[in-house]
């Protein structure tokens, strides 16, 4: 943890001794604050798609676990996620949780929360991929990315065959609900866009958030603190956009997550419990009080 403490405040302490710090948090001051309500909103949208996607995970091994139970655990295990590096904490909650309620076989849950994070990897790498096509170019053989997205779903059908075949039959409702997800958090950093007053480079700017989200799983921060600002840093240079308002977008970012994560806390005062309605009958004797 001291590492990744000292990962935060160094990066930070990085990226804000290359810019105008003053303009940056002018930035956000000057913000339109109803567009920034709708982003936090929007977020919030895109977090209850994703609960519902886990829901369809978890039927496919039998959890038993209902709509409104399910989305309570999700909600508190982003409240864990917001603090605990690489966004992990809240998953490993969702298995021991289930674990203690139900007799479902571990591997099986853990195939479930694994593959739930890794199709929403996956929308990311698509919807970059489908971004490269509309901006200038910036990269190398960029007007070929667009292709490789057929590719990437040809991938992630084999891996779901070969590593997780009890999620076959969810394959298509699973991709197509990460892809939804995603682009709600892409319509997140839209609005917050929106809210600065930003009229050109709306495709770069969204290409380096998506990149950004990408980053933060790697975990050596404290809630993607850090990573996400040098993603942006860099990823400003790279596609010629205004540094001080991309650092203000990832920091408005992190602050619209934690807003939205934070209502956990509710369900971590009051932890979602088994009430006996939300199991499915081949289970019910098996749950433990």
């Amino acid at each position: 943890m001291a590492f990744k403490i000292a990962f935060v405040a160094a990066a930070l302490w990085f990226v804000f001794s290359k810019i105008d710090g003053k303009s940056v948090f002018e930035t956000i001051r000057n913000a339109n604050p109803l567009v920034i309500v709708a982003s936090v909103v929007m977020f919030a949208l895109s977090k209850v798609v994703a609960a519902f996607r886990l829901k369809y995970l978890f039927d496919a091994i039998n959890v038993g676990m209902g709509y409104k139970l399910n989305l309570k655990l999700y909600w508190l295990c982003m409240f864990y996620n917001t603090f605990l590096p690489g966004g992990i904490g809240g998953d490993g909650y969702k298995v021991w949780w289930i674990q203690k309620f139900t007799n479902v076989n571990t591997k099986k849950v853990l195939g479930a929360v694994l593959l739930d994070r890794g199709s929403g990897l996956h929308a990311i790498v698509i919807l970059a991929l489908a971004l490269t096509f509309f901006i200038p170019y910036a990269m190398p053989m960029q007007q070929w990315y667009f292709t490789l997205i057929p590719v990437a779903y040809i991938a992630l059908w084999f891996v779901v065959v070969a590593f997780f075949p009890n999620y076959k039959g969810e394959f298509f409702r699973i991709s197509g609900l990460s892809l939804i997800v995603q682009i709600g958090q892409v319509l997140t950093a839209f609005f917050v866009l929106l809210a600065f007053g930003v009229e050109m480079n709306f495709l770069s700017y969204l290409l380096v958030f998506l990149i950004s989200s990408i980053a933060i799983i790697i975990p050596v921060s404290i809630g993607g603190v850090g990573l996400r600002e040098l993603v942006f840093f860099y990823g400003s240079q790279w596609f010629g956009l205004h540094t001080e308002t991309s650092i203000a977008l990832a920091l408005t970012i992190y602050f619209v997550t934690v807003i939205v994560n934070f209502s956990g806390v509710y369900f971590f005062i009051k932890t979602p419990q088994y009430d006996g309605t939300n199991m499915k009958e081949e289970q019910s004797e098996t749950l433990l009080s």
